[in-house]
């Protein structure tokens, strides 16, 4: 009789015991309202700074590449005719530029008497001597072959033998009858030379309207995906039971015996519900696989 009693008194005092903790690990309402929405932000404020992280990072590899190694040029007017239009896109090259380049590149410069960049034809390099006589170019002696060019020049457009400078290129336009170039500008120093066109995506159809054009139907695609995943969601959220819409999954540990409890926790009675016995890693995983894995992402949010 004095051993029942005892282990009457002893199984008393382990639920005291087990009521105790669970009044320690009980909180009210307000406070788990409050805690939840402090992880929210901090979800939220995460996220935010991936995101500008991300955009960051984008942006200073573009940056890298279009201001040290590549860039684009779009031809703006018909001086370059009939080799590339006006509208037209290119991709220039801009590292290693005067090692690379040769008589006949098209190439890249800034005006400082226009105050903008142009895009010509390079027909002689530094040290070259070139002369212009009855519409022919000749570049030290020999007479160079301008199939590219649109017609031939007028005989009012000669020039008269010109020395370039080894730091200087010749450059003009395509379309000699209607370009305004070293012609008229003088030779171009190498510290304005921007770069040489490497790909005229004119010839695959991309013009600065279709770029922009292109930018904006793919701007609304993103809308138009966006709100079709959210319309997704919004269904398969649906499809979850009302009561465990606002639930998040949790693990207790307080129990008295050390075992770890998994559930959903209640937001309005602050129960964990579906509450499943656990002892490693492996059996949360196969409960989280049970009851949330379709569901997981959405109980995130």
């Amino acid at each position: 009789m004095e051993e029942q009693n005892t282990k009457n008194l002893e199984k008393a005092e382990e639920v005291q015991e087990t009521q105790e903790v669970s009044e320690e690990n009980t909180i009210s309402q307000e406070e788990y309202e409050s805690q939840l929405l402090k992880k929210r932000r901090r979800r939220t404020i995460f996220g935010t700074i991936r995101f500008i992280a991300l955009l960051a990072v984008v942006w200073v590899v573009i940056y890298v590449v279009t201001h040290f190694f590549y860039g684009f040029i779009v031809v703006d007017g018909d001086s370059m005719n009939d080799t590339m239009f006006d509208g037209q896109v290119g991709i220039i090259q801009k590292y290693n530029r005067e090692q690379a380049l040769e008589r006949g590149d098209i190439v890249v410069f800034y005006s400082d008497d226009l105050s903008e960049y142009l895009i010509k034809r390079c027909v002689a390099l530094g040290g070259d001597t070139l002369s212009m006589s009855d519409g022919v170019l000749t570049v030290n002696g020999e007479v160079v072959d301008e199939s590219y060019i649109k017609e031939p020049m007028m005989e009012n457009m000669d020039f008269d033998e010109i020395t370039l400078g080894d730091d200087e290129i010749f450059a003009m336009g395509d379309n000699r009858n209607n370009s305004c170039d070293c012609r008229d500008l003088g030779p171009v120093n190498l510290e304005d030379f921007t770069g040489k066109l490497v790909i005229n995506l004119g010839n695959y159809g991309i013009t600065k309207k279709r770029v922009i054009y292109g930018f904006f139907f793919l701007f609304a695609l993103l809308l138009i995906v966006g709100f079709l995943e959210d319309m997704r969601d919004r269904k398969k959220l649906e499809t979850i039971p009302e009561e465990f819409r606002d639930f998040e999954i949790e693990i207790d540990t307080s129990t008295c015996t050390g075992e770890m409890t998994i559930g959903f926790r209640n937001p309005a009675t602050r129960k964990l519900e579906l509450m499943e016995l656990v002892h490693n890693n492996e059996e949360i995983k196969e409960y989280c696989r049970k009851y949330a894995h379709d569901y997981r992402d959405l109980l995130k949010k």
